[in-house]
């Protein structure tokens, strides 16, 4: 086999840098493990030379198999002509200084793992790449003889680190050809999510009347149901749509799947129905031990952004992806905010993506479930923006007054710990169940409207945390209506501001479409602009 010594010390610096090489010698001993990793090198390299040994093979490849990546490398390609030669680009706020084409030409590697990671999504194991190569991918050495359990740890060692590579590089590839990438998903500060798992909800026209009346601008579903496209046309409200956790892996494994998804559920509605958004996937990382879906959320969320590129939406849609407080493995105080370690490697390069095309970071902050999981020792006036004594973090020396505050400085500061100190938080749920069953503290209809006002009010006064104070605070309420056929407890059927016949569930200074025999609220808004 003809190996290239300075590309096989680039992959041995990649394996080196996910850390496999040390857990490799702590496993099966130093010796061993550095001429293991020298030998899936080598086998590796002739992976990617085999893909790209020349600029005709690139072009043939994307003639004749559309492929992604030869797409994406081949557009920078030419918008980028003329450039110098191993010209560096911008780093990232994460300190990911960006290859140019050319770099990323050279590194015959890098692009072929894409490759199979994209188009085949082959399985890493010795099998796959001996098919490709013809060889061993461990060869016999007297020197180096490594038993069969060793060689099974080796190989799912190696197919774990070549996973998270692939995942990384093929967020930095579709980088390099990136243009409109500012568009803004959020007009105001307030906006609710209108959820319909119900048999009772008004009609979408309805619903409209109801936005309008109390001034709501900002709206998300969680799918891309037709008829509620149809009946926002022309009505100014700016949308989210959502592409459901069930499309992701097949979105993920076929970026065409993308293409036509966004064609049949966004494409045909715009420019009359204001869709500024795309929430691939909800509460992926983190609320299942699907590793499968995590990776699947990684490459669906480029694939869509991909397929709004090619379709020149790019500067109108935005794509996020909301998440749970289970992302996070430490949130109180909020200096100790961090992320799972287990979620980190799906996190950051999707973190990465979202920084390069202006997405913020979606947090589902739900104050009512961490006061109800621990209703002795959480006061609940913290919880419900009342006046209370409040929480000192000593690190940073900031008081909190509010549980609310306090969970988006968290997700600040664990976004922070990963290099994005600088991105958005966006708030995508937050609200208070008015009814819950005996063990579900706190879900009563004072408090649900209590939690509710005084949000409104926090959100309309236009301002910060206390870790970003002048980053102005913007989110969804969950949810417009009480869904009676949400499975669950009680609570889940039980978060609407409205009832499912259009008047209030209780007063916050919203109209209903009908009158309410809710109890009157003590406040009022003179003027109300969300």
């Amino acid at each position: 086999m003809d190996v290239n010594p300075i590309e096989t010390q680039k992959f041995s610096s990649m394996m080196a840098a996910s850390g496999i090489d040390d857990d490799l010698s702590s496993k099966i001993g130093a010796s061993k493990a550095q001429f293991l990793l020298k030998s899936v090198g080598q086998a590796v390299h002739s992976v990617g030379s085999a893909f790209f040994t020349s600029m005709t093979d690139v072009i043939s490849y994307v003639q004749d198999e559309g492929d992604l990546l030869g797409m994406l490398v081949m557009r920078k390609m030419s918008l980028r002509r003329g450039r110098r030669e191993g010209e560096k680009g911008e780093d990232s706020p994460s300190g990911t200084s960006y290859p140019s084409v050319r770099t990323v030409y050279d590194f015959r590697i890098d692009l072929g793992l894409c490759i199979i990671r994209i188009q085949e999504r082959r399985d890493m194991s010795g099998a796959a790449l001996e098919g490709v190569t013809g060889e061993k991918v461990i060869p016999s050495n007297e020197n180096a003889r490594i038993t069969k359990d060793e060689e099974v740890y080796l190989m799912e060692s190696i197919n774990k680190s070549i996973t998270q590579m692939g995942i990384s590089l093929i967020f930095c590839l579709i980088l390099l050809c990136l243009h409109d990438l500012t568009a803004s998903g959020f007009t105001g500060t307030y906006g609710v999510n209108y959820g319909k798992i119900a048999n009772n909800l008004p009609a979408p026209e309805s619903v409209v009347t109801l936005l309008k009346a109390n001034n709501i601008k900002n709206v998300r579903i969680y799918d891309a149901d037709p008829g509620v496209l149809r009946a926002f046309n022309r009505t100014g409200i700016e949308i989210i749509v959502g592409l459901g956790n069930e499309y992701l892996k097949d979105i993920a494994a076929n970026q065409y799947r993308a293409m036509d998804w966004i064609k049949e559920n966004v494409e045909p509605f715009l420019p009359g129905t204001k869709i500024v958004g795309i929430a691939v996937g909800n509460e992926v990382l983190g609320s299942s031990g699907d590793r499968d879906l995590w990776e699947a959320l990684v490459f669906a969320v480029g694939n869509v952004y991909v397929a709004l590129d090619r379709l020149r939406l790019t500067g109108i849609i935005q794509v996020s992806s909301p998440h749970s407080e289970a992302v996070f493995a430490a949130s109180f105080p909020p200096s100790a905010g961090a992320f799972k370690e287990e979620l980190i490697p799906y996190m950051k390069p999707l973190l990465q993506f979202f920084w390069e095309v202006g997405s913020p970071f979606y947090i589902n902050a739900y104050p009512f479930l961490a006061y109800m999981s621990d209703p002795e020792h959480i006061d609940i006036r913290y919880a419900l923006f009342k006046k209370n004594p409040g929480a000192y973090d000593a690190k940073t020396k900031l008081h909190y007054h509010n549980m609310f505050d306090a969970q988006i400085d968290a997700a600040h500061f664990a976004l922070e710990r990963l290099g994005f100190g600088k991105m958005e938080v966006i708030v995508s749920e937050t609200g208070w169940a008015s009814k819950g069953d005996p063990n579900e503290a706190g879900a009563t209809v004072e408090n649900a409207r209590t939690y509710n006002y005084n949000l409104r009010k926090k959100l309309l006064k236009k301002k910060g945390t206390p870790h970003r104070p002048n980053t102005v605070v913007k989110a969804y309420v969950f949810a417009l209506f009480n869904e009676n056929l949400k499975p669950g407890p009680t609570s889940e059927r039980n978060f609407g501001l409205f009832k499912p016949d259009g008047s209030i569930a209780y007063d916050i200074g919203f109209t209903g479409l009908v009158p309410s025999s809710a109890p009157s609220s003590m406040f009022s808004f003179k003027v109300i602009y969300c």
